[in-house]
This record gives structure tokens, sequence and C-alpha cells, in this order.
């Protein structure tokens, strides 16, 4: 500021200057005046006359566009131009040379009086020079411009041109003199842009500190996002060099200091994240006070908002993401969801430290003072900070609102149902374990490591290899039809498949089918035997193309090597299905890979080690006569489990909502209730052996009948796989109910009225008490497409299962009243009823069963009107997450941000950016690139029906024949995907600068208080750190001896005979003489319960008898106390309470002899007979 102060000051003290140089000039200022009056009368008597010429000799017409005509002077002030416009036409004629003049040119005589002379067109043919000529006959002095010239003084125009010349300008169609250019005016706008953008180019490198504007610093903060495994140092690394690569370019010459100047620092990125990120705050905060405006104003209501949370473990790091969701109405009235990362600090693993997070991070939203709800909370079903104990804490701390309500992810509760019924009937995987998710696991290892020792190509030119030794090689096939006939049946299905097989019926005629295509497998290409036994030709000609075409299958089949296949874990949604899909289809390559790998890798590498093990699970047989491996036929359970059932409905739970739109995904919850009745029917389908019935189902039953009885469940025989598919059900249906019963609850139930019409209605006449049962009729669910034509159910069947669910976890005010009524009572007084308890009567007396509150096509021309109800809807509902894939994204996507290990303010603040610059600009290029790709295949088929239409063909050419069918974009890449993305950053930006301007209009200084909040040193994982340290350092502080010395050398658990279970001592397994002699050796004192006088004659009796008289549960309550004094005194562990007590450290002889029936007891506990080696 004090720099351009002091440039200010220069130019006044010049033109201060100047102004007093010509004011000392002007000594006739009154003749001189005179002077240019005559002359400008002149002048406009000379223009008169041009006029009335013929144009054409001279100029030409162009009225449309005015052209000026620069003229430059040797100097600034050497003369004044008077532009005079006459038809379109700029004329140029040179005023009193006095005026305004300078005093170096003041003695220049006046110019003459002689009128100027324009020789025609016509005159000029007949001279030499070709070109017409403007002469002006001037007075003026040659010997004083001769003796200025010497000087090195430069003359004026009319001194030193007493002959001018006109040249025709072609570009812009005119005469002008040679020494004058033109310039349109377009042109001169574009000139000075460049030569203002080439000074602030070089001001950016005139300083000493970087210099970039505000927008630059936006836009290099937001593009260095995408490099955020990047160190700052690379990305100040690559400005530097990106600004080095232009200058060059440009010719500019500037030193390496000049550039390293104007690079930003590690700390000057960081400052512009977050300012960027305080921007971005800006703009939610102000679209949210805008859209809870929208919604007071309009319908009366506050404006929701829904939370989303997880918590999660990436680069090493605990995260706690913690996103918002709302509806806001655009430009064209219509609805859309937002939704925005408020933070990803690390919270804490407490629901009290997580319940703090949420209430720290919500303080921004805060400062504006926005009459906003929280209204609904979507998280976690386990953990420190699941749902079920957050929301209460929540409540307590008025975070939400009286009237919410929150969900547990229905990702959760399908994936935990799959994961206790895989782990609890096929066991789960891990080192040593011999279950068919660790052949899995196995299988996908040993890819991924010779891919990670050689590379991609690599990996697949061996599984090439194998595949063609195994459908070609003698060898090899033989092999496969003896040990594993299915896995080798279903490898020639797939090739078969390649051609078609829709015609077989069972297995048996896929084999005899077969038979023909295992012939041309094992045919030689040098082998003529078989064609000189074939007498006609036709027949030849035909064996010969059939090989050539197996040919190109195998080739195509051999190179479909699985590659960048997800490892099988639980915890990832769907990942174990799909593996196993994977290592079923590739059964018999994968198994002679690990062969080969075993015989080439030395003994005892990685690789060899992966292979070994693969190799013994998957030839694990029960008996080495049985046709099915045991973790092959396991694998047909999973696989067709999957897909019957499983896979299906996991990809329906991760769909879009269709009326929500793109930005939906994860808010289907109105869908899900009436979903969960879906997969209720299907799953009652399969059980009781209607899995049987099924074809999905056909090759495990075909592989359970290559396995042989091994007499007992353990050993993995046919016994193992009788039991397998009634205890998979039984544990899938419990775990199921059990993480699903919220949505069926009173609370979450009235969500329905925005799912399929004839439902909703149905729901509302008998929650209204219209009627009193539900209609019995069968309809077509929409949105519920599961790959199997429609999806129909009964409504009274539905919504009876629904209701019942509510009625079981109804606790009603009044146990002596009617149940029903009183539910019926609480779900009308749910908020989502009361907020449009008016449109839902009207909406349950309509007759028409088209009408759909959210498809205003339905009642536009009706005499009904849903449009709050709409609205409610929008506002309440469509932002329920029914699952939180979207935030788990968001903790992989904090895991990336923080690899480099930046601080927890500036993770937060990356977040920030990229959920407002990436998260939602994925959706919107690919929107946008899927319009595009429509309409040139919409081009494609006109093209192709225009070409029919001219080749006479009646019938419309297909597009999907044509091989030049767009296909459907899952990304956009490339330059496209960067042009896309420039455009989405200056809307962005313009947004967040009209975000800034909204709050510092209502509110000035928040803008600061934002950036405050988000480097406030209270965050609650720095308070849990900071407690710690401080905790640590005090105990630190003590005097105490540093040496101790241990008591307590190995723990033997029970099932190694170190101890005895209290809980496994039954009165009914003869437990009690082992009790007593326990109690006697410890010489734990009786001590009764009651007084003697309050006793009865019962329990007086058993007060006689002492410990022979009391209950067993009441003994191990006196060990507990008795072993945890023990543990204290004698060994030196310090338990909180005796509760904490599980097991005891026998005494007595006699309970010494009590160990080994515990392993009884666990296994009768179990159900089932278990390995007491493997366990």
């Amino acid at each position: 500021t004090i720099q351009a102060d002091l440039e200010q000051q220069k130019r006044l003290e010049y033109d201060i200057k100047s102004a007093v140089k010509r004011i000392k000039s002007l000594k006739s200022l009154e003749q001189k005046v005179l002077r240019a009056d005559d002359l400008q009368r002149k002048i406009q008597s000379d223009l008169e006359q041009l006029a009335k010429l013929d144009r054409q000799d001279y100029l030409i017409d162009d009225a449309e566009s005015t052209i000026n005509l620069h003229y430059y002077f040797d100097e600034a002030k050497a003369g004044s131009i008077d532009l005079v416009q006459d038809r379109g036409i700029m004329f140029i004629s040179e005023l009193e040379k006095g005026i305004f003049h300078d005093s170096e040119t003041e003695t220049q005589s006046a110019p003459s009086s002689q009128p100027v002379r324009v020789t025609p067109a016509s005159a000029i043919d007949n001279e030499e020079d070709t070109q017409p000529k403007l002469i002006a006959e001037k007075d003026c002095d040659d010997k004083k411009n001769k003796k200025q010239r010497r000087r090195g003084k430069r003359t004026s125009y009319s001194a030193r041109n007493k002959r001018c010349r006109l040249v025709f300008d072609k570009t812009h169609g005119c005469w002008v003199p040679k020494w004058m250019m033109v310039v349109g005016s377009g042109q001169s706008t574009l000139n000075k842009e460049m030569i203002n953008g080439l000074k602030r180019l070089k001001k950016l490198f005139s300083g000493r500190q970087c210099r970039f504007s505000t927008r630059a610093r936006r836009t290099i903060a937001i593009s260095s996002l995408a490099a955020a495994g990047a160190s700052d140092y690379g990305v100040q690394s690559v400005i530097f060099g990106t600004l080095k690569a232009i200058t060059d370019e440009m010719g500019l010459s500037l030193t390496p200091t000049q550039l390293a100047n104007a690079s930003p620092d590690v700390g000057t990125l960081r400052n512009w994240e977050l300012n960027v990120a305080a921007g971005c705050m800006a703009k939610v905060i102000s679209q949210i006070a805008k859209d809870a405006n929208y919604m007071t104003e309009t319908y009366n209501q506050k404006l929701q908002i829904t939370l989303v949370t997880d918590h999660g473990n990436r680069a090493g790091v605990d995260h706690f993401v913690k996103m918002i969701v709302w509806t806001s109405i655009d430009k064209s009235s219509r609805y859309k969801l937002n939704h925005f990362n408020l933070d990803i600090d690390k919270g804490g693993h407490t629901t009290v430290a997580a319940a703090n997070a949420i209430h720290r991070s919500l303080q921004s939203l805060k400062l504006a003072g926005m009459d906003v709800e929280f209204s609904f909370i979507c998280g976690d079903s386990g953990g420190g900070a699941k749902v079920q104990k957050l929301y209460p804490t929540l409540m307590n701390m008025e975070v939400l609102s009286h009237s919410s309500d929150f969900i547990n992810c229905i990702l959760h509760a399908f994936n935990l149902a799959y994961e206790h019924a895989c782990k609890d009937a096929l066991c789960d995987q891990g080192m040593n374990r011999c279950s068919v998710f660790q052949m899995c696991y196995l299988a996908i290892l040993l890819l991924k490591t010779i891919k990670k020792q050689s590379n991609g190509n690599t990996l697949k030119k061996i599984y090439e290899t194998t595949m063609n030794k195994v459908l070609q090689d003698e060898h090899y096939v033989a092999t496969s039809k003896e040990c594993f006939i299915q896995a080798w049946d279903d490898l020639l299905a797939e090739v078969e498949m390649i051609e078609s097989s829709d015609d077989v019926d069972s297995v048996e005629n896929l084999r005899e089918e077969s038979l023909g295509l295992e012939e041309l497998l094992l045919e030689r290409d040098d082998s003529d035997d078989e064609e000189e036994a074939c007498a006609d030709e036709e027949e030849k000609t035909k064996k010969q193309k059939a090989r050539e075409e197996m040919k190109e299958k195998i080739a195509a089949f051999a190179k479909e090597c699985p590659t960048n296949v997800k490892d099988p874990n639980f915890s990832r949604w769907g990942t174990v299905s799909a593996v196993a899909k994977v290592v079923l289809k590739h059964w018999l390559p994968l198994i002679f890979m690990a062969q080969n790998v075993i015989d080439i890798e030395k003994n005892g590498s990685y690789l060899h080690v992966i292979a070994s093990k693969l190799l013994e699970l998957m030839s694990a047989k029960a008996k080495p006569s049985q046709a099915s491996p045991t973790h092959f036929t396991s694998l047909k359970w999973v696989v067709a489990f999957g897909d019957a059932f499983f896979d299906a409905h996991m990809e329906w739970v991760k769909r879009h909502d269709p009326v929500f739109g793109a930005g939906s995904y994860g808010h289907i919850s109105r869908l899900v209730p009436e979903h969960l009745f879906v997969m209720h029917k299907q799953f009652e389908a399969l059980k009781n052996d209607g899995w049987r019935s099924t074809p999905e189902f056909a090759g495990f039953v075909k592989a359970v009948d290559g396995v042989e009885s091994a007499g007992d469940v353990s050993k993995g025989g046919l016994e193992f796989f009788e039991r397998l598919p009634n205890l998979f059900f039984e544990r899938f249906e419990e775990s199921f109910a059990e993480h699903t019963k919220k949505w069926r609850s009173p609370a979450t139930l009235p969500i329905i009225i925005a799912g399929h019409p004839i439902i909703a209605k149905s729901f509302l006449r008998w929650v209204f008490g219209q009627s009193q049962s539900f209609p019995d009729e069968d309809i077509v669910l929409k949105h519920h497409y599961l790959g199997k034509g429609d999806t129909t159910i009964n409504v009274k069947e539905c919504l009876t299962w629904l209701t019942d669910g509510a009625f079981n976890s109804f606790d009603p005010p009044n146990a002596n009243g009617d149940k029903t009524a009183q539910l019926k009572e609480a779900l009308m007084n749910n908020r989502l009823i009361q907020d449009m308890i008016d449109d839902l009567r009207q909406f349950a007396e309509c007759e028409e069963d088209e009408v759909d509150m959210l498809d205003r096509s339905t009642w536009r021309d009706t005499p009904y009107s849903f449009e709050r109800a709409e609205a409610m809807i929008w506002n309440s509902i469509a932002p329920r997450a029914a699952h939180q894939q979207r935030v788990k994204n968001l903790v992989q996507t904090a895991g990336h941000l923080g690899k480099t290990h930046v601080e927890e303010v500036r993770r937060s603040a990356r977040a920030k950016i990229h959920s407002i610059f990436y998260r939602d600009f994925k959706i919107w290029a690919l929107d946008l690139m899927r319009k595009e790709d429509e309409e040139e295949r919409k081009h494609l088929e006109d093209e192709a029906r225009l070409r029919a239409e001219q080749d006479g063909d009646v019938s419309v050419p297909e597009l999907r024949n044509n091989k030049k069918q767009p296909r459907r974009r899952t990304k956009v890449e490339g330059k496209k995907r960067l042009e896309l993305h420039a455009q989405w950053i200056d809307a962005k930006c313009q947004k967040i600068d009209d975000g800034i301007a909204f709050l510092e209009s209502q509110e000035e200084g928040i803008m600061e208080d934002i950036m405050a909040e988000m480097l406030r040193e209270h965050k609650s994982s720095r308070l849990a750190d900071d407690d710690k340290l401080t905790t640590y350092n005090r105990a630190a502080g003590k005097q105490r001896d540093r040496t101790v010395e241990s008591k307590h050398l190995q723990d033997v658990t029970p099932w190694m005979n170190g101890s005895v279970i209290l809980s496994y001592l039954y009165e009914k397994d003869g437990a009690r003489p082992f009790v007593l002699a326990e109690i006697n050796k410890r010489g734990i004192k009786y001590k009764p319960t009651k007084a003697v006088k309050d006793m009865t004659k019962k329990e007086l009796a058993k007060h006689k008898k002492q410990w022979e008289g009391c209950a067993i549960k009441q003994m191990t309550i006196e060990l507990k106390k008795h072993e945890h004094a023990r543990l204290g005194a004698d060994e030196g562990i310090h338990l909180k309470d005796y509760n904490e007590v599980k097991n005891i450290k026998p005494l007595s002889q006699k309970l010494q002899q009590w160990m080994p029936k515990q392993w009884e007891i666990y296994k009768r506990k179990k159900g089932q007979v278990h390995d007491n080696t493997e366990d």
C-alpha cells in the first residue's frame, strides 16, 4: 500500500509539471483560439466537398462497422486529433499545433489558409504513382525543421510531411495514410488485454513473495488435492516446474530466484487449503441458510438435516467421518440432495467422545444462527460409537431434536447376517484355517504375489499357458476328469457358452453334448487320420471350420485372467461372494498353477508356501475316492446362495433412488421396509429344503452327490453337507432379524408413506381407521427389479408382516389397554405423519391407485394437490440415509488425504475441499458425458435408419449390432475430465464468493469466526490426547521403585486344565461335591443372606445345612470374591471388581478332577462335536 501511494504521488507531480509548462506556452491564447476556429471552419468546408464526391472512387463503404484509425504521434501531446464520422467512415484532421502543445513545438508556423486539394481517382490513372494522393499545402519553416533534426529533436507531423500517400487496407476496406495502422475495435481490445496480462505476469515475478491472486490460489489448492498422496515439497516442485516451462516457452528471461520467489512454499500451500476450506464452509452455510429460509417462508417448517457417521482407520490414522445431508431447491424449482463432509478428526472410540466430536463439528454451522433441525442419524451397528448408544447421548446433549430418529446401516445388517452364517457354518478364514474362505484368500494371494514379483503381463501369460494346457494337454485333461470331474464339466460349459447352450436341461445332457467338444479340444493340428476317413469333402471342410472356431474360443477364453480382484473380507461388503465366483470359475487353472509354482519355486519361499497350502485345501477330500473335493463343494454352496439370494439384494441396497436422482446414492430408506418383505419372502422360499428346487443350487446338489460319508461331521464328509443348509439358514435368519428390527419399529415404519402408492394408501387407511384390514391384492413393486422379472408381492401379506414387527416391538403406555389401538395412535403421532397429516388424509381418501405424491404428473390434472406433501417428503425422508457406503468411501478418501501424515486440521480442511470440488463433480461430469453419449447413440440410430430407408429395407436396424455404438461410461477420463473440472472449479468458486458475500452481509467478521473454529485447539481428539498426556505425566512424576518382580509367569487356559470355568458348574452335572470341596479348602465361612427370624421354614431348613443347603450360584459368587482377593494378594493381579473373575484356579484336589469334564460341557452347549486339538 505504501509503494502504491508513492507511485500515485509521483504521477500527480508529473501531471502538475506538465500543466505548468502548457500554461506558460500559451502566451497568445486568444489569438490562437481564433486561428483554430478559422481552421475548423475551413476543414468543415473541405469535408462537405468530399461528401459530394463518389465514395467508391476513394473508399469502400462499410457503414455497419465503425473503423477506428489509431494515429500515434511521436510524443504523447504532440498534436490534437479530431475524429469526424461521416457515413460510417472516420476522417482525421489536424488542429492548431500551438494549442495544448509543449513549448518545444510552440514556434512552429500556423497552417496555411489554402484549401486541401483532393485528387480524384480518374486523374491519378495517368500518373506514375498509381496510388491516390492527398496533398496538404502548409507553410512551414524547413530551415528550422532541419536545424531541429540536427539537434536530435523530432518534428511534428505537419512539418515533416508535406505530401502524404493513401494506401488501401484490404482487411478493413478503406484508404488510410501509409504511416497509419487500421485496427478493429475488437483487436484493439484484445491487444490491450494481452498487454495488461503480460504486465500482470511480470508483476508476479517482481517481488520476493508469492503474488498469486485469490482465484489462482484457490485453483492451485484445489488441483493439488488430486495428488494428495504427494508431499508438499513434491507439489511445490510441480508448481515451480510448470511456471518455469511456461515462462521459457513465452521467452521471458527470468532468473531462478524470481521463479522461486513466485512459487508457494509449504506454509503458503497450507494456508491456501485452509482458506479454500473456509470458503467451502461459507458456501455450505449460506446454502443451508437460504434453504432454511425457503422452507420456513413457504411451508412454515424447519429445514431438517441428517447426520451420517462412520469410524475407520486408514493410513494408520483413526478417522471419524461426519457427513450432513439436506434438501435444497434449484433454479428450476427441482429438489435435490446435498452432501457435505464436515470433519474427519479422530473423534474417539467411546460413545461420549464420539458425541462430543459431533457436537464440536456442528459449531461452524451454528455460527450463522440458522434455524435448522438435526432430525436423523445413521451409523454403525457395533463398536464404541454404535448408533444405538450414540443416539440417546446426542439427544441428551440436545444435538438432535426431541422428535428425531436413528437407523443402523442396512448394509451392515445384511452383511453381518451373511458373515455370521458363513463363519458359523463354514468356519472363518485365517492363518492355518482349513476353510473355503481361507482357500479363496490364498487363491487371490497367489495371483497377486505372482503379479507383484513379476508384472501383470507375466501373470496373464502364465494363466494363458496354463489354460491352454488344461484344455488341450492330454495329461491335464486326464487329471481333471479323474480328480475334478465336476470342475471339468463346468469348464466345458463355459467354453460351450461362448457359442450357446440354452437348450441343455441337465448336467448329464451337457456332459453328452460336450463329448464332441472334448474331441476337438484334444485333436492335434497335424493329424490327418480322421480327415482321410472322411470321404466327403464337405465334411472335411466342416471339421476344419469347427477346429478353427475352437481355436478362437480357446484363445479368447485363455486370456480371461482374473486380475485386480479384491481380497475376500467380510468387512468389505460383497467381496467374499464375488471372490468365490472367481475361484469357482477358474478352479482348474488355479490348481494347476499352484502345482507348477511348487515345482519351480524354492522350498520355503513365500510363493511356495502359498501354493502348497492352496493346493492342499483345493485337493482336500474326506475320502480319496470321492469325486467332489470338500472345499469345492462348500464353494458351490457359497456361490449358489449368492446367485439365488444374497448378490441381487446386496446390489439393490447400493442403488440410487430413481425418484430422488443421481445424487441419492444410499438414500433409499423409503423403499427399504417393502424390500425387506421381498427379502423375507424369498428367504422363506429357500428354507426347509426349498433350495433344492432352486436352479442356482443344482451345482451344489451335484457336488454333494460326489461326496462320501465320513462317519462324523467334523471330518467334512457327507454328514457335514447334510447339516450345512439348515444351520446356515438358521444363523442368517436369526442375525438378519436382529439387525433389521429397527426398520419395522413404530418410530421408523411410517417412512413407507413415501414408498409404493398402494402400500402407502393401505397403511394410512389402517392408521387413520378408514379400514380395519389390508387389501388382499397382488401388485408389482416399482424400483425393486432384481434381474429375474417383475417383483410381485401381496399387499396384505406385506403390511401384515411389517405391522406385526411394529406390534411386537411396541411398548404400550397403557398395559391394560388395546395394544393395536395404541400402536395406531403412536404411528399417527409420528413426526413424519403429523407434518403433513392433512395431505395424507387426502391421499388416503384418493381412489386413483396411480396417484403418487412424488410424481406430479399423476395428480397435476386432478382435484388433489400434494405439493406440500412432496416438499415434506423431500425435507424429512429423502435425506435419511439407509446405509453408510458413501461415508465409508469418505473414510477411504480420508486415508488418501492423510497419506503424508498431515495435521488433523489440514486433513479436515482437505476433506471439505474434496467434498465440494471432487465428490459431486464425478457425478455431474459422468451424467453430462452420458447425455452426450445418448445424443451420439440417437445420431447413429438416425443414420442407420436413413441408410435402411435408402436401401429400401423396411426393418429398422438395431444399434446394438453396430460396432460404433458408444459404451456406457463408468468414469470420465483424459482431457475431457480436465476440461469439465475447470468449468466445475470456476462455477463452485463463484458460489464460494457469493456465499462469503452473503455471510458478511448477515454478520460482519463471520469468516474470521469460521476460520478460528477450523483452527481451534479444543478438538475432541486433541482433548483426549491431552488428557492421556496429563495422566501419563502425573504417573511419570511419582517416586516409586521401577523394578517389579513378577509373581505370575504363564496364564494357563481352562482347556489346558489350568483353571475352572465357574459358569460351567451345573447342578445337573454333579458339580456340588466338587464346589463344596473347594469352599472348604479355601476356608470360606457360611454367611446367611437373611436374618434367622425373617427366614421361612424352608429357608431355615437350608440354613441349618449351611453350604450344603445353598445353591451353586451363591457358592460360585463366594468363590469369585475369594479368588478376587487371592489374585491381588498372591499373584499381584488387581481387578476392579470380583465380577471380572470368570475362572478360578482350583486349590482342592477334588475340583482339579472336575476340569476334564469342562470340554464335554462345552461340546454340549455348542450342539456339535469339536476337535480338541483344532480349538
